[in-house]
């Protein structure tokens, strides 16, 4: 029996191919075959420089990214990463017309030990145009805020213009240039030596990635400036339309903050603003530029100061008409050898103002706050027609002073030895022809007098 098996090779055989199953199925329950996803890998491009010596330039339009199966067994699987797989798309195997090249997934510390299966995604998609240069102005930007009393001046920079070399669909988006400049604390002339940033339209920063620059830094100097505070003064010209009053004034700011150099700003203490009201007749609103009023070497430390914003109120004004007495009229410049005689007792004159201003007067004030007054130099004998002036307190007009009739009479002395003869006009029987009693002025005066009563 024993001789039979071990001379049996059928058996030999049978025995070889149970062990060969039996190690199959131990393994593969303790190392069994498995599979494991990985997902968004970035794919590396290879040979840039393939492109750009062919004064091309390329944007990936897909295939950034890939996801792929890997197959291995377990104990293989477990140890691998991400960083394990190396994922390229190598662009000096673009050929025209094509637009796409193939991504090569590729694991060298286990390529004999696993199966890799790619996604959906197996080519990256790639566009090309032409690379041009621009010359684009440089702008200094500051950040931060330097010492107290202290603000910065125009800074100066080297180059101004820089050039710009890329694709031409990045640098159609290139909006400026600019370098940032920090100034914190800063309490002397600032030099530096700082990178150039493009940006776009709204202000975002472009990849330097994409972009090459004609030089690699700007040379940079800011000069430090003293400040100093001081007021707005405010003023207004001319007059408004007839019949209207200008009354109050708003603007702002009330005072700005000026930099420049110590010796020029000492000189200055104010800054003056004035507007013309002439001819209007409602408000006036509008902004003032301070930039027309500042000296030589001065500017402002904020911008935002720039426009002095204001209104000037202009107000329609009312009419009074008061009655005046003849007799209150004051004589100026009546050569003593006149007298004057008035046909009508009284007239009529409007005055214009404010009405709370107008409210304060009435013909009580007559002679007092309103003191009408005719002028009689270089007038002849006869009947005349003069115009009536007035002394108004401030703020207060006429409208349309009346035209007076008046008749200029030479003092006669009375007729001696004729006791039937009547006697003539005197300038003292002149409070009989209008008013009692007739105000006068001595010739040249230029100060009206209290009315003076003659006597017969």
């Amino acid at each position: 029996m024993k001789e039979k098996l071990i001379n049996n090779l059928g058996l030999k055989i049978l025995s070889l191919c149970l062990a060969a199953f039996i190690w199959i199925v131990i393994i593969n329950i303790e190392d069994p075959i498995k599979t494991i996803q990985f997902t968004n890998v970035q794919v590396t491009v290879l040979n840039e420089n393939y492109i750009k010596e062919r004064g091309k330039a390329y944007t990936i339009t897909s295939g950034v990214s890939v996801d792929f199966t890997v197959e291995g067994k377990r104990s293989v699987l477990d140890d691998l990463k991400k960083t394990d797989f190396v994922v390229t798309a190598d662009l000096a195997t673009l050929v025209s017309p094509w637009k796409a090249i193939g991504i090569d997934i590729e694991c060298p510390k286990h390529s004999s030990e696993i199966d890799i299966i790619p996604g959906k995604v197996r080519t990256m998609g790639i566009s090309l145009e032409d690379i041009v240069t621009v010359k684009v102005p440089v702008q200094i930007e500051t950040t931060g805020t330097v010492a107290e009393g202290k603000a910065t001046g125009a800074a100066s920079y080297s180059p101004i213009k820089i050039e710009v070399t890329g694709a031409e669909s990045i640098i159609n988006k290139v909006y400026e240039v600019k370098v940032l400049v920090d100034i914190t604390g800063a309490t002397e002339e600032i030099k530096q030596k700082l990178e150039p940033k493009a940006y776009d339209e709204n202000g975002k920063e472009i990849s330097s990635d994409k972009l090459t620059f004609g030089v690699s830094k700007i040379s940079v100097t800011i000069p430090l400036l003293d400040t100093k505070t001081v007021p707005i003064e405010f003023s207004v010209t001319g007059e408004p339309e007839t019949g209207y009053a200008y009354v109050e004034n708003d603007y702002d700011p009330g005072e700005i903050t000026i930099k420049g150099d110590a010796e020029d700003l000492e000189k200055i203490e104010k800054i003056p603003v004035s507007i013309d009201i002439s001819g209007q007749y409602s408000d006036v609103e509008g902004t003032y530029s301070l930039s027309d009023v500042l000296p030589d070497g001065v500017s402002l430390v904020s911008q935002e100061e720039e426009n002095i914003v204001y209104k000037i109120g202009i107000v329609k004004l009312s009419k009074k008409q008061i009655t005046i007495n003849m007799g209150d009229v004051l004589v100026k410049n009546l050569p003593d050898e006149y007298y004057c005689e008035y046909p009508n007792e009284t007239c009529t004159v409007t005055i214009v103002a404010l009405s709370e201003i107008l409210a304060d007067l009435g013909e009580e004030d007559i002679g007092v706050k309103i003191v009408p007054y005719i002028d009689y130099k270089d007038i002849q004998e006869g009947r005349q027609k003069v115009q009536l002036s007035l002394t108004l307190p401030d703020n207060v007009q006429t409208e349309n002073l009346p035209v007076i009739t008046v008749v200029i009479k030479k003092n006669v002395e009375e007729t001696e030895g004729n006791p039937d003869e009547e006697p003539v006009n005197t300038p003292q029987a002149t409070e009989d022809l209008a008013t009692p009693s007739l105000p006068t002025e001595t010739p040249n005066s230029e100060t009206s007098e209290e009315p003076q009563a003659t006597e017969e």
